[in-house]
């Protein structure tokens, strides 16, 4: 099957749509994957060369947790609900990082199927940047061979721009934001010569769609942050993120 050439998510201005209500309607797409929880809420569509592909989801829950523990987790479904991915903000990291260096700095972890290695998508300090946003991750093939990327923020763009660069210092694709779109549109386009593996273009489409929140995920942390400063917080992770920190090489009897 050939891979899109380009891809569009299409944010909306709110997540009560006719999708949804669908979807609400027919009760076996839950049935089908437990990824779509009780507090999953649609919030755009997906589109690979123009062809209706699937959809994207946050959860309400953990985004409308109260400060401290509020985060963001962010899926990704095909257009017959099958689960395709998940990205999911982790606290820790992200405040560590973002006490570190005085800026918000975000971290997130993407599961995608069929994938088994997890995918750490952090966003990085950068010396004379002019606080440009740039995020870097890496993919592990094959238990060894590790593929690594960027995605940064291009410079003098009106939308929400970001070029995708990997280890060779080479451009394969363009995220181009719609500022002008209520909801947001992201169109993710790959250079012609350079054929996406999975599962880059799964964690792209769910970046793109992190930007609908990434401006409150950053405001929250620098926020939470001073409280942890000031000693008004005491961080408790929930048991879904506690659980990605675990040692696979721990003995268990």
């Amino acid at each position: 099957m050939a891979k899109p050439m380009k891809i569009n998510v299409d944010l909306w201005k709110t997540g009560f749509h006719g999708a949804e209500i669908g979807v609400r309607q027919l009760e076996q797409h839950r049935s089908k994957s437990r990824q779509f929880t009780k507090d999953s809420d649609i919030f755009g569509r997906i589109k690979e060369d123009g062809k209706k592909a699937g959809y994207v989801v946050y959860r309400k829950d953990p985004w409308n947790a109260k400060p401290p523990n509020q985060r963001l987790i962010v899926k990704f479904f095909s257009e017959s609900m099958t689960w395709k991915g998940t990205l999911e903000e982790l606290l820790g990291p992200g405040l560590a990082h973002t006490l570190a260096v005085n800026q918000a700095m975000p971290v997130f972890m993407a599961n995608v199927p069929k994938h088994d290695p997890l995918i750490r998508i952090e966003k990085v300090a950068r010396v004379r940047s002019l606080r440009k946003k740039i995020y870097g991750f890496e993919i592990l093939r094959e238990g060894k061979s590790l593929e690594f990327y960027k995605v940064d923020a291009a410079r003098f763009s009106l939308g929400k721009d970001w070029n995708v660069i990997d280890h060779r210092g080479v451009k394969i694709a363009h995220i181009d934001g719609k500022i002008l779109d209520i909801g947001g549109r992201y169109e993710i386009k790959f250079s012609k010569d350079y054929e996406p593996s999975p599962p880059l273009e799964d964690v792209l489409v769910m970046f793109a769609a992190s930007q609908r929140f990434l401006k409150d995920v950053e405001s929250r942390l620098k926020k939470v942050a001073k409280g942890v400063k000031k000693g008004k917080y005491k961080i408790d992770l929930d048991s879904e993120e506690a659980a990605l920190y675990n040692n696979p090489r721990r003995m268990r009897i």
